[in-house]
Protein backbone atom coordinates (compact mmCIF):
# COMPACT_ATOMS: atom_id res chain seq x y z
CA UNK A 1 0.00 0.00 0.00
CA UNK A 2 1.34 3.34 -0.56
CA UNK A 3 1.23 5.57 2.65
CA UNK A 4 1.34 9.22 2.64
CA UNK A 5 3.84 11.56 4.73
CA UNK A 6 2.56 14.45 6.03
CA UNK A 7 5.18 17.78 5.34
CA UNK A 8 5.42 21.08 7.03
CA UNK A 9 6.96 23.74 5.23
CA UNK A 10 7.61 26.19 8.05
CA UNK A 11 9.69 28.88 9.93
CA UNK A 12 11.76 27.77 12.76
CA UNK A 13 13.20 29.81 15.53
CA UNK A 14 16.64 30.29 15.72
CA UNK A 15 16.17 29.26 19.55
CA UNK A 16 13.55 26.98 20.14
CA UNK A 17 13.81 26.72 24.13
CA UNK A 18 11.90 29.27 24.96
CA UNK A 19 8.54 27.58 23.44
CA UNK A 20 9.48 24.14 24.76
CA UNK A 21 10.08 24.96 28.15
CA UNK A 22 7.10 27.25 28.24
CA UNK A 23 4.76 24.08 26.98
CA UNK A 24 6.37 21.74 29.34
CA UNK A 25 5.92 23.45 32.40
CA UNK A 26 2.48 25.28 31.90
CA UNK A 27 0.76 22.85 29.68
CA UNK A 28 2.05 18.99 29.84
CA UNK A 29 -0.82 18.51 32.65
CA UNK A 30 -3.32 19.65 30.30
CA UNK A 31 -1.82 18.19 26.98
CA UNK A 32 -3.58 15.57 24.95
CA UNK A 33 -1.84 14.23 21.60
CA UNK A 34 -0.05 17.31 20.89
CA UNK A 35 2.86 19.17 22.87
CA UNK A 36 6.16 20.85 22.32
CA UNK A 37 8.98 18.68 23.44
CA UNK A 38 12.51 17.58 22.67
CA UNK A 39 11.17 15.45 19.82
CA UNK A 40 7.95 18.22 18.93
CA UNK A 41 9.55 20.93 17.55
CA UNK A 42 8.17 24.96 17.86
CA UNK A 43 7.55 26.27 13.84
CA UNK A 44 5.56 28.62 12.29
CA UNK A 45 3.50 26.52 9.53
CA UNK A 46 3.78 28.38 6.14
CA UNK A 47 2.01 24.92 4.17
CA UNK A 48 1.28 21.69 4.81
CA UNK A 49 1.26 19.22 2.30
CA UNK A 50 1.38 15.27 1.50
CA UNK A 51 3.63 12.95 -0.73
CA UNK A 52 2.97 9.58 -0.89
CA UNK A 53 6.06 7.30 -0.81
CA UNK A 54 6.37 6.87 -4.82
CA UNK A 55 6.51 10.48 -5.31
CA UNK A 56 9.07 11.65 -2.23
CA UNK A 57 12.09 12.85 -4.97
CA UNK A 58 9.88 15.96 -5.28
CA UNK A 59 10.41 17.16 -2.20
CA UNK A 60 14.32 18.13 -3.07
CA UNK A 61 12.54 19.65 -6.15
CA UNK A 62 10.47 21.54 -3.57
CA UNK A 63 13.02 22.36 -1.26
CA UNK A 64 15.32 23.68 -5.07
CA UNK A 65 12.26 25.87 -5.72
CA UNK A 66 11.57 27.33 -1.82
CA UNK A 67 16.06 27.80 -1.96
CA UNK A 68 15.59 30.02 -5.30
CA UNK A 69 13.06 32.19 -3.06
CA UNK A 70 16.09 33.47 -1.39
CA UNK A 71 13.69 33.72 1.80
CA UNK A 72 16.22 35.21 4.79
CA UNK A 73 15.76 34.43 7.93
CA UNK A 74 13.25 37.14 9.71
CA UNK A 75 11.43 38.07 13.05
CA UNK A 76 8.01 37.25 13.00
CA UNK A 77 6.12 40.11 14.97
CA UNK A 78 4.48 37.50 18.49
CA UNK A 79 1.62 39.47 19.34
CA UNK A 80 0.07 37.25 21.98
CA UNK A 81 -1.43 33.73 23.55
CA UNK A 82 -4.75 32.35 22.66
CA UNK A 83 -6.75 29.14 22.50
CA UNK A 84 -8.30 28.08 19.72
CA UNK A 85 -11.09 25.46 19.88
CA UNK A 86 -10.61 22.34 17.56
CA UNK A 87 -12.48 21.30 14.95
CA UNK A 88 -13.83 17.44 13.46
CA UNK A 89 -11.19 15.15 15.08
CA UNK A 90 -10.01 17.44 17.99
CA UNK A 91 -13.31 18.61 19.09
CA UNK A 92 -13.04 18.48 22.96
CA UNK A 93 -9.87 20.03 22.60
CA UNK A 94 -8.18 23.39 22.37
CA UNK A 95 -4.81 24.23 20.37
CA UNK A 96 -2.73 26.66 22.68
CA UNK A 97 -0.96 29.02 20.52
CA UNK A 98 1.43 32.20 20.01
CA UNK A 99 -0.22 34.00 17.54
CA UNK A 100 2.10 36.03 14.73
CA UNK A 101 1.31 39.19 12.95
CA UNK A 102 -0.36 38.73 9.59
CA UNK A 103 2.18 41.21 8.39
CA UNK A 104 3.30 41.86 4.91
CA UNK A 105 6.41 39.67 4.91
CA UNK A 106 4.84 36.59 7.05
CA UNK A 107 1.99 36.96 4.20
CA UNK A 108 4.45 37.34 1.51
CA UNK A 109 6.22 34.13 2.52
CA UNK A 110 2.94 32.28 2.83
CA UNK A 111 1.84 33.34 -0.41
CA UNK A 112 5.05 32.52 -1.95
CA UNK A 113 5.39 28.81 -0.40
CA UNK A 114 1.42 28.42 -1.68
CA UNK A 115 2.33 29.39 -5.38
CA UNK A 116 5.00 26.63 -5.11
CA UNK A 117 2.62 23.93 -3.67
CA UNK A 118 0.12 24.95 -6.78
CA UNK A 119 2.97 24.65 -9.44
CA UNK A 120 3.43 21.51 -8.21
CA UNK A 121 -0.19 20.55 -7.96
CA UNK A 122 0.17 20.10 -4.18
CA UNK A 123 -2.94 20.75 -1.57
CA UNK A 124 -2.26 22.92 1.27
CA UNK A 125 -3.70 21.28 4.27
CA UNK A 126 -3.78 24.01 6.12
CA UNK A 127 -5.94 27.11 6.09
CA UNK A 128 -4.44 29.42 3.67
CA UNK A 129 -4.55 32.49 1.99
CA UNK A 130 -7.22 34.89 3.34
CA UNK A 131 -8.06 32.43 6.28
CA UNK A 132 -4.08 31.79 6.95
CA UNK A 133 -3.71 32.38 10.94
CA UNK A 134 0.20 32.23 11.83
CA UNK A 135 0.74 31.03 14.91
CA UNK A 136 3.16 28.55 17.22
CA UNK A 137 1.10 25.90 18.35
CA UNK A 138 2.28 24.75 22.15
CA UNK A 139 0.04 22.33 22.78
CA UNK A 140 -3.37 20.65 22.60
CA UNK A 141 -4.91 20.88 25.80
CA UNK A 142 -8.37 20.15 27.51
CA UNK A 143 -9.75 23.40 28.90
CA UNK A 144 -8.84 23.55 32.96
CA UNK A 145 -10.37 25.96 35.44
CA UNK A 146 -7.37 28.29 35.23
CA UNK A 147 -5.17 29.27 32.34
CA UNK A 148 -1.62 29.34 33.58
CA UNK A 149 0.09 32.72 33.28
CA UNK A 150 2.95 32.60 30.38
CA UNK A 151 6.65 34.51 30.99
CA UNK A 152 6.79 37.82 28.81
CA UNK A 153 9.78 36.58 26.85
CA UNK A 154 7.40 33.89 24.91
CA UNK A 155 6.42 37.37 22.57
CA UNK A 156 10.33 38.42 22.69
CA UNK A 157 12.00 38.85 18.86
CA UNK A 158 14.16 35.98 17.39
CA UNK A 159 14.69 35.32 14.05
CA UNK A 160 13.20 32.19 12.27
CA UNK A 161 14.25 30.11 9.23
CA UNK A 162 12.49 28.55 6.04
CA UNK A 163 12.18 24.79 6.70
CA UNK A 164 10.73 21.60 5.39
CA UNK A 165 9.94 19.31 8.17
CA UNK A 166 8.28 15.89 8.45
CA UNK A 167 4.98 16.28 10.29
CA UNK A 168 2.47 13.52 11.71
CA UNK A 169 -1.74 14.29 11.02
CA UNK A 170 -1.75 16.13 14.49
CA UNK A 171 0.53 18.95 12.91
CA UNK A 172 3.73 18.13 15.12
CA UNK A 173 6.79 19.02 13.38
CA UNK A 174 9.06 15.91 14.11
CA UNK A 175 11.83 16.20 12.16
CA UNK A 176 13.78 18.80 9.88
CA UNK A 177 14.56 17.42 6.34
CA UNK A 178 15.65 20.79 4.68
CA UNK A 179 16.59 23.95 5.77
Amino acid sequence: MNQKTRYIIGLIPLKPTIYTETAQSLLSEMSDGYLLSSSVFPHITVAQFELNDEEKARLQILWEEIAKLNIKPFNPKLIGVNFIKGLKSHDGFYWAQVAVERDPLMMKTHHQIVDVLNKHQLSCLNDAGDIYKPHITLARITLSKSIPLWTSELLAAQEFRIAIGASDKNGRYLKTVYE
